[in-house]
């Protein structure tokens, strides 16, 4: 046995510690007396930001070409239409949802029996309202016509379709009077069967009368 002890005491060797690593200490045991401390809680995370509110949706505008060539739009509102209100963006979604009847709806009723009495005034030309431009529109022989309201529509009519003014080749000079036309002649009377001339021609024809006759 000393002999074995001996042998590892010469075999056997000490590792020598680095002094510039330090060593992190145990740590204690918790007592009883003593409750562990609570665990560090993370911090919270961060709050995401609010999604953008979608855009608004817009009913798809109606577009025209006058005769300017400018074309006009109504774009209705994104608000809830008035039921029984005037403004032209609120008329045309409330016919949007109406049944068509010969291309027509019941909210524009009213113009479309004006522009049918124009029409039946002015037989040479071809009225109607557009529901889309909210106007009423007049094709003449010569242009197209365009008004927001019946006054101006008669307006241009009238201006298109009055008599024109005499030019002054074909009126009568203002000095020259006109000459009066000539009385006619009355006819002479016939004097075949006048009592005061029966003498007269008895008297060149020669022969005699008599009360009893020849």
């Amino acid at each position: 046995m000393p002999e074995i002890t001996a042998a590892r005491r010469a075999f056997t060797f000490s590792i020598p510690r680095r002094r510039d690593v330090a060593i992190p200490a145990p740590a204690p045991a918790p007592t009883p007396d003593r409750a562990p401390a609570p665990a560090p809680t993370p911090p919270p995370a961060p709050t995401p930001a609010p999604a953008p509110a979608p855009p608004p949706q817009r009913e798809p505008a109606d577009t025209a070409t006058p005769t300017s060539g400018t074309p006009t739009s109504i774009t209705p509102t994104t608000t809830r239409p008035c039921k029984t209100c005037a403004h032209p963006p609120c008329r045309a979604r409330r016919s949007a949802k109406q049944d068509r009847m010969y291309g027509r709806t019941r909210e524009f009723t009213a113009e479309h029996r004006t522009a049918a009495a124009i029409q039946a005034q002015h037989r040479h030309t071809v009225i109607w309202f557009g529901e889309s431009t909210q106007s009423y529109w007049a094709a003449t022989p010569t242009a197209l016509i365009e008004a927001p309201d019946p006054d101006t529509l008669l307006l241009t009519l009238w201006a298109r379709t009055a008599p024109c003014p005499p030019t002054p080749s074909t009126a009568p000079a203002p000095s020259t009077p006109p000459t009066p036309p000539t009385p006619p002649t009355p006819p002479r009377p016939s004097i075949r069967n006048d009592p005061a001339e029966m003498p007269n021609r008895v008297a060149k024809s020669g022969h005699n009368f008599t009360a009893d006759g020849f």
